[in-house]
């Protein structure tokens, strides 16, 4: 600023004189102003002092015009014009503010003032100047009666102004403590006691006192002089203060002045002056219904200030019990019981919680309001309604956000009130009916802090009834729908189950729930962004409250519990819900506290009773119903919960509880067939049913078995047991075990019969259900198809052709040739399933059914392979062909039967153990069907079938084959084979077991009055040698079977042959021994031999080549215990017999007897091991039938066939065999031209 600015002619250091000397008279300043001049109108220079550096330059020319102005001994031309005092005081005040507002820790000596040295002159010339308003412009000798003079009026204006200037000065001394150290305490005092004198002069000489005053006032609000200043002047400062209040400094604004004014000093100073004021406290109070908005805000400042005070406990009882009665009586008559004045505090309250008011009169005053008057109130906040009338408010106060976040301070204020009242006090009791309504945002964990901190004061009659109030809180949070409320009850129950001593001590000092920003004018004077201040405040957290000793836990164990079980369930509740750690460790805590250390086991031991208690509140959380999606957060808690209890009980007192549990599981029926859902599923039922912890990964194969057990007595749906069923495969089972459960499961699932009843079902698409997302081959597991074979309704409708393509497939895999007896049990459940298909099958279904069953099943009936054992043959088999035959019985014959089916029939005939069963339901089921329609089916006979007939006429006698006469003669017919020629005998060697090609047929003649009659077929012959009978299993069958075996086939040989004699005589026909190559003994082999007869009547016993004997009886020979296969074999090997050579080149064939050896007939070894390989065979004829010979085209066709099969690729001993036959037969044709035709022989050759 220039500070050489002209005022008239002179400058400012023109009026500056050389050795002056300075007077504090007030009348000798000059005061020559032409015009009036105010603080807001002083000149200005161009550069402002903001620009310019904070050096001495600036406030030294100025301080130097203010000290000069005490010189009265200057001329008065001469001496410091008021303008010249104005304007240095509002230089120094404006580079003051400029440097330390902008800067407060700016040290003031770095201001280069030179105020120190020169302090007690320039006090005097401020206080001169202060006071100037003090002093009229007229002397005291004149009169009210003489007018003032224009000189006077201009003299009082630049009187005022300057004393404004000086007082501007002042405040920014005392406002600013750092500005104080230039001066001493008396300097300060008195500029103060300047303050108060002129304030309490009510009547100033000086135009525009109320602008005065108003600055006054201010200097006392911003002041911050200290304490001791304060307290020797608080008795004037009261007297303004109370005049300030009364209004008396013109207009309303000053009672808003005195207003701040007490608030300031019950903020800031200390409680000696906040005493003080305590005796104004009921003048404050009508402000607050006042009709002016600040009038009523800055009330409620005070309010706040004298509860802060209340807080910092500067107010002691003896003073605060009267401020409490004011309050209390005031608020009565505001509540209507006495007088109803308008308007009422709750009025305007309610007006403040509307949305849209402004600062003065919106929601913050009324927030502050009501939470200043619960704390002035202490504990009669609940005796006077006032906490009824707050909490009535909530409802609007909930609408508008800024408020909504405060409502938790308000609540706290409330507890905290709460926590004053007396123990026995009734209204307690209701107090907290209340307050248990409102848990949410840190007001259930203030409550609770609140509560076990008074439990142990001397007043508190029942701490444990006080402990289970608290838990009564802890309860409602755990419940709340409010998620941050359920977290917050959870953390605060973790507290209180943690155990120990109690982390803080327990008394009166809850403090802590009262937050200062509603008392010390944070709230109240912030203008914009309360509601960011506000969200900033954190709730009272659960670390405020003490940890429950062991003892108190033990008491309450059981509300504890249920708590924790409460708040684990409103959980798992939410959508989705998110189970944290603490859940978990709270349940650990509490299983601890009952159990005891052992010494001598070393471990934690607890009660049956406890352990049964522990495992039920797991059981609750299985059996509690939740949507599916929760399921897996369900499962998941439950298997947490029975990891702790594996960790804190050992494996033996868990073992009835895992086994409910267990069960509990599967009865809840879970959602499984969702993929999260049963993996989490499989994880808990692994570890109960096993008695482990699911942190131990096991192999679930091991459990997959009991849970399927429990599973079976439960009804799934059918999407539930084939998302269970679908597990084996993918845990690789394998075992009998497994099997049997899974078969069980799906027979016994009435949902899965309901679901799929009517329905034309494939097992392989039900395969697909079990694994879609997998490429699995149902054949691969054929123990599984079956089981899904005998479950799923297949008798309704014709099984699928999927289902017979995979059922052939599976059992064409399941009969190889090595196959054990143990491995048969699968295939043969297949067969029994095949009969059981056959039973239940609709008859108009039936041959569909077994035309696709024809093929494995003749396989497995056959069972050429002799894999199956007898008993197993009759238990399995034979009653699945039994029950064919049967069904096929009450049918038409068809050639549909013939063409399809005739290989079933047959097919038990080659293997048919004792009893025989099957074979007389064949022989039934033909007798009955097709015997005596042979003439209409016959062309549809087979080969196979009609040999098979034949074999049964061989043994059985049942005259089938008589039939065959009726169709064609040219079909049935006598046949003799015959090889004339014997091949010499090799060394003596192993028998081979290399199969022998079949011979071509011959035909021959023995005379020409038969050559028409008589044939032997060779090509029905089977030329191989048959091997030992399969070892079985045990090594005592085995060598039995063999014997029996051994003497079978002997005797099927005696019957062949006897059956062929008979034949022989029947016929009448007499042979010339020329023309016979093989001449049986009729005593032998006649039907009425002794022979025959001791095989059916008497036991023929004799040993075998180790000795043994073996009785023949055994055979039961007329119960059918001979089959076909006996036949075939011992036409092939029992017949071959050693010719003799007689003379002319005739060959007869050697009987049974003419090979020397020690038993009485030749056993099948014995042939075998000779070296005759050039034999006599005859083919049994039909019994009763005349035998006839095939005509000679017909002989010469099959000759003609046999040439052309010729493989030059056989063995050389066959070759040589052959060579031999050949050789043998066209000598044998030689001699028939001979004798037909005579020695033209050779000519009828060319």
């Amino acid at each position: 600023m220039n500070v050489e600015r002209r005022f008239g002619t002179r400058t400012t250091k023109e009026n500056i004189l050389p050795n002056d000397s300075v007077t504090t008279q007030p009348h000798g300043l000059g005061t020559n102003m032409k015009n009036k001049v105010n603080l807001s109108q002083t000149p200005q220079s161009s550069q402002s002092v903001e620009n310019e550096p904070a050096d001495e330059t600036i406030f030294r020319s100025p301080l130097i015009t203010i000290l000069a102005s005490l010189d009265y001994s200057r001329p008065v031309s001469q001496r410091i014009s008021c303008h010249d005092l104005v304007d240095a005081y509002s230089t120094i005040t404006l580079g003051l503010k400029t440097n330390i507002v902008n800067d407060s820790s700016l040290d003031p000596n770095s201001l280069g003032l030179p105020m120190k040295p020169q302090a007690s002159e320039f006090v005097c010339a401020v206080r001169r100047d202060s006071k100037s308003v003090l002093y009229g412009p007229s002397s005291d000798e004149q009169t009210e009666s003489v007018p003032v003079s224009e000189n006077e009026v201009q003299t009082a204006w630049n009187t005022a102004t300057l004393s404004n200037h000086a007082l501007r000065l002042v405040s920014v001394i005392f406002g600013f403590p750092h500005l104080q150290s230039f001066f001493t305490v008396k300097h300060l005092t008195s500029l103060l006691d300047d303050v108060l004198t002129i304030l309490l002069t009510q009547s100033l000489p000086t135009p525009n006192a109320s602008r005065t005053h108003g600055l006054l006032l201010w200097i006392l609000q911003v002041q911050k002089l200290n304490t001791s200043i304060i307290i020797t002047r608080q008795e004037k400062i009261l007297q303004v203060t109370d005049l300030a209040l009364r209004g008396v400094y013109q207009g309303n604004h000053s009672v808003i002045d005195g207003l701040k004014i007490m608030a300031r000093f019950l903020h800031k100073s200390q409680k000696e002056i906040q005493h003080y004021f305590c005796h104004h406290f009921d003048k404050i109070l009508p402000f607050l219904v006042s009709a002016s908005p600040a009038q009523r805000f800055y009330a409620t400042s005070v309010l706040s200030a004298f509860a802060y005070a209340k807080i910092n406990k500067n107010i002691e009882p003896e003073h605060y019990f009267p401020l409490r009665d004011r309050l209390h009586s005031f608020l009565r008559i505001q509540s209507g019981t006495e007088a109803n004045p308008e308007p009422r505090l709750t009025d305007f309250l309610q007006q403040a919680l509307v949305p849209g008011r402004s600062r003065f009169e919106g929601a913050q005053w009324a927030v502050v309001t009501i939470a200043s008057i619960i704390v002035l109130l202490d504990g009669s906040t609940f005796n006077s309604g006032w906490a009824a009338t707050t909490i009535k408010m909530f409802g609007l106060i909930h609408k508008i956000s800024t408020i909504d976040a405060m409502i938790p301070l308000i609540w706290n204020c409330l507890i905290w009130s709460f926590s004053r009242l007396p123990s026995n006090q009734k209204s307690r009791y209701n107090a907290f009916d209340v307050f248990g309504q409102e848990v949410r945002r840190g007001n259930g964990n203030a409550l609770v802090a609140t509560l076990l901190r008074c439990m142990s004061l001397s007043d508190t009659p029942d701490p444990d009834c006080v402990l289970s109030d608290a838990l009564l809180v802890v309860d409602a949070m755990a419940g709340h729908q409010d998620t941050d409320t359920r977290r917050q009850g959870l953390e605060l129950l973790y507290k209180l189950s943690s155990g120990g001593d109690s982390a803080n001590p327990p008394g009166e000092d809850l403090t802590f729930l009262l937050n200062p920003i509603l008392f010390d004018g944070t709230v109240l004077n912030t203008k914009s962004g309360l509601e960011a201040i506000v969200r900033k405040i954190k709730p009272v957290e659960a670390t405020l409250a003490r940890c429950l000793t062991e003892m108190e836990v033990q008491q309450h164990w059981d509300s504890l519990l249920g708590i924790w079980s409460k708040s684990l369930l409103a959980a798992l509740e939410v959508p989705e819900p998110d189970i944290q750690g603490i859940f978990f460790d709270i349940w650990q805590f509490l299983l601890l506290v009952p159990t005891q250390l052992t010494p001598q086991q070393c471990h934690l031991t607890a009660s049956t009773a406890f352990v049964n208690e522990a495992s039920d509140m797991v059981l609750r959380f299985i059996n509690h119903g939740l949507v599916s999606r929760a399921e897996k957060q369900q499962l998941f808690v439950v298997q947490r919960l029975w990891d702790t209890l594996h960790r804190v009980f050992t494996p033996q007192d868990l073992i009835q509880p895992s086994k409910a549990l267990l069960k509990a599981v599967i009865r809840r029926n879970f959602s499984i067939e969702n993929g999260a859902t049963l993996s989490q599923w499989i994880i808990l039922c692994h570890a109960l049913s096993s008695n482990r912890s699911a942190e131990l990964r096991i192999d679930f194969s091991e459990s997959w078995v009991i849970i399927a057990q429990i599973v079976l007595q439960n009804n799934y749906c059918p999407d539930r047991l084939i998302a269970f069923l679908r597990l084996p495969l993918t845990l690789s089972f394998a075992n009998e075990d497994y099997v049997q459960s899974f078969g069980d499961l799906l027979r016994s699932s009435d949902e899965v019969s309901r679901a799929f009843q009517g329905i034309t079902t494939s097992v392989t698409a039900f395969w697909g259900h079990l694994w879609p997302e997998r490429c699995y081959s149902p054949s691969s597991y054929p123990h599984l198809v079956h089981c899904i074979f005998q479950s799923i309704d297949r008798y309704a409708t014709p099984i699928s052709l999927e289902d017979r393509q995979l059922l052939n497939s599976i059992l064409s895999e399941l009969h190889p040739a090595h196959l054990s007896a143990d491995a048969c049990v699968l295939p043969l459940k297949y067969v029994a399933l095949a009969g059981h298909i056959v039973s239940a099958t609709p008859d108009e279904h039936l041959l569909t059914t077994l035309s696709f069953l024809s093929d494995f099943l003749t396989t497995w009936i056959q069972d050429k392979s002799r894999v199956v054992a007898d008993d197993e043959y009759n238990r399995a088999i034979v009653p699945v062909y039994c029950t064919i035959v049967q069904r096929l019985s009450t049918f038409e014959a068809s050639t549909t039967i013939m063409k399809d089916l005739d290989s079933l029939l047959i097919s038990p005939l080659e293997r048919c153990p004792h009893p025989g069963r099957a074979t007389q339901a064949f022989i039934k089921f033909w007798r009955e069907t097709y015997h005596h329609r042979t003439p209409e089916f016959y062309p549809h006979y087979s080969e196979d079938l009609k040999e098979a007939l034949k074999c049964l006429d061989i043994v059985f006698r049942v005259g089938f084959t008589q039939a065959f006469s009726l169709s064609t003669d040219s079909q049935i017919e006598d046949e003799s084979f015959i090889v004339p020629e014997t091949i010499p005998t090799p060394s003596p060697q192993r028998p081979s077991t290399t199969a022998r090609p079949q011979l071509p047929p011959i035909t021959t003649s023995s005379s020409p009055s038969h050559r028409n009659h008589q044939s032997i077929n060779i090509s029905s012959v089977n030329a191989e040698i048959s091997t030992d009978s399969r070892k079985r299993k045990a090594e005592s069958q085995t060598s039995g079977q063999t014997t029996r075996t051994r003497k079978r086939k002997a005797m099927v040989m005696e019957c062949v042959q006897l059956s062929h004699r008979n034949r022989t005589v029947t016929q009448g026909t007499k042979r010339s021994c020329e023309s016979q190559l093989m001449t049986p003994e009729p005593s032998r082999y006649s039907s009425e031999s002794p022979f025959r007869n001791r095989l059916i009547v008497e036991p023929d016993t004799e040993p075998d080549n180790d000795g043994h004997e073996l009785n023949v009886d055994n055979y039961d020979w007329d119960r059918g215990n001979v089959s076909i296969s006996d036949v075939k074999e011992a036409l092939g090997d029992g017949m071959t017999q050693v010719p003799k050579q007689y003379p002319h080149g005739r060959l007869e064939a050697a009987s049974p007897t003419s090979v020397s050896r020690p038993n009485k007939r030749r056993r099948q070894e014995d042939f075998q091991s000779d070296t005759v390989i050039s034999t006599t065979l005859i083919r049994p004829e039909p019994i009763g039938r005349a035998r006839t010979v095939p005509t000679g085209s017909i002989f010469v066709s099959e000759l003609q066939r046999l040439h052309q099969s010729f493989n030059d690729t056989m063995s050389v001993q066959d070759l040589l065999q052959a060579q031999r036959l050949i050789h043998s037969f066209g000598t044998s044709i030689s001699q028939a031209l001979e004798k037909q035709i005579g020695g033209n022989a050779t000519d009828a050759q060319d």
